[in-house]
């Protein structure tokens, strides 16, 4: 019974895997005789095996696997906290002797320890074990489990726990997410993505970042499958932004070089013609500023690549559970924002709305005041 379970005992895990070679043509020829063998069953007629070839890297005859991100609670003075390290290498020979290593130091029995995954075992155990023994590595006592039937396994999977029994069902990390409400992993890639991040974009440090998603939401679906309330209550989310309102705007605003900040408004303001009020969390003032989109200082400037902001403009503020997202969607504060510009008039030419997920990733995203908005308010307003 998974209410049973020692959750402190638990690994949770999720790999990303790649085709062992970056295009069909570098696959040796034998190989490659054996994937069109392969692909025969699902590749459309007006297709090839190598127009299919990214799709090698879920079999682990195939590809190989670029990162192994895993999670495990630890117990402090506030309770348990998720503590998080990931294993990603070019070399997956360097990658599975790391990760063995930490199998083998401290989760070498497995009467005591479980790994987690979302269709672990199915997808990431046996990957896991097999490109192992294709390096004529030694498996580690949590995956030499080979021979072993379903119900002898003793690893956990939250896609095994929603099924019930029900062989036929498939729920994503995604979905099982949502229905939990636990912030979903999917807000910059998925799976069918991470081929292109990594031969294309040579970008392994998104594909880690990723991974570690999955293993946050796994624990988090987990304690909730347990029985566990890991919602964050709404009005919590609201107490702590309100006591984080005013440093997050001025972090912000000095981030972004801004001048007169006014961070504590009280008063409510009105629409010169239309029946509409707007309150803000703040105002400033930019002289003639040049605001490049630069994600690695976490600025964003959408639909461009730089902004010239000059004048007077507001700030929106927002915290949030979810994690990080680079295109800020209209509900979060976006439409907000702009509502707030057609209120407070023509001498207000721009906006920022500044974003905190998960409590240590800070976003800023900012706009100039968008003309065809003024027209669309009206209409909604008047309708």
């Amino acid at each position: 019974m998974l209410s049973n379970i020692d959750i402190e005992k638990v690994l949770f895990l999720d790999i990303e895997t790649v085709p062992e070679y970056p295009n069909y043509t570098d696959v040796p020829e034998r190989f490659q005789k054996l994937w069109d063998k392969k692909s025969k069953s699902f590749t459309p007629e007006d297709e090839t095996a190598a127009s299919v070839y990214n799709r090698a890297g879920i079999y682990a005859e195939f590809g190989k696997i670029v990162c192994i991100s895993v999670g495990f609670l630890a117990r402090n003075s506030e309770g348990l906290v998720l503590r998080i390290k990931s294993f990603a290498n070019d070399d997956e020979k360097i990658l599975l002797a790391e990760f063995s290593s930490l199998l083998n130091q401290h989760y070498n029995n497995k009467d005591h320890y479980k790994l987690c995954g979302h269709n672990g075992k199915e997808f990431d155990f046996p990957f896991i074990a097999r490109r192992l023994l294709v390096h004529g590595m030694p498996l580690p006592v949590l995956l030499n489990i080979g021979g072993l039937k379903p119900w002898e396994n003793p690893h956990l999977d939250t896609m095994t726990y929603w099924k019930f029994g029900e062989y036929k069902n498939f729920t994503s990390l995604d979905l099982l997410a949502a229905i939990f409400n636990v912030p979903t992993p999917k807000d910059d890639i998925d799976g069918s993505q991470v081929y292109g991040v990594y031969y294309k974009e040579n970008d392994l440090d998104r594909i880690v970042e990723y991974c570690q998603k999955d293993v946050v939401t796994l624990d988090n679906c987990i304690r909730a499958r347990k029985g566990e309330n890991v919602r964050t209550p709404g009005n919590r989310i609201t107490e702590i932004g309100n006591i984080l309102e005013e440093p997050l705007i001025i972090h912000g605003a000095k981030l972004l070089g801004l001048d007169d900040l006014e961070p504590d408004i009280t008063e409510r303001f009105n629409h010169a013609t239309l029946p509409l009020q707007a309150s803000l969390d703040a105002r400033a003032v930019a002289n003639n500023l040049i605001i490049e989109d630069d994600p690695e200082k976490g600025i964003y400037t959408p639909g461009a690549t730089k902004l010239l902001l000059n004048g007077k403009g507001v700030i929106e503020n927002k915290v949030t559970r979810d994690f990080g997202e680079k295109d800020l969607p209209y509900w979060r504060g976006l439409m907000q924002m702009q509502g707030q510009l057609e209120v407070m008039g023509d001498d207000y030419t721009w906006g920022a709305v500044f974003v905190l997920y998960t409590s240590t990733d800070f976003k800023i995203f900012v706009y100039k005041k968008d003309p065809t908005f003024a027209a669309a308010l009206a209409t909604m307003i008047n309708d």
